[in-house]
């Protein structure tokens, strides 16, 4: 599977992306524009901590029921301060 991977030229810090087997991600290609030796260099996207979904399919659906519930909750109390607000207006 190939992934892209950043690489930065040595000589003049130029940087580019590559497309690299996961096995291959050290073999550099050379620099597009001087030609010269790259490293591979870890981006901020590759150094992100990967998430595991660990999640039952139910739950997905409670969570977003409950997320909705909280929602509708806050906007009960949004609107009945709004509305006491206008009371004291007047």
């Amino acid at each position: 599977m190939d992934r892209l991977y950043d690489y930065q030229c040595l000589q003049c810090n130029h940087t580019q992306e590559a497309w690299r087997h996961i096995n291959d991600r050290k073999k550099a290609p050379p620099c597009d524009k001087c030609g010269g030796a790259m490293r591979h260099v870890v981006s901020k996207l590759q150094a992100r901590r990967p998430t595991l979904d660990t999640t039952f399919p139910g739950e997905k659906i409670r969570n977003n029921r409950s997320a909705i519930e909280e929602y509708e909750k806050f906007q009960r109390v949004h609107s009945e301060a709004e509305k006491e607000s206008k009371l004291g207006d007047v």
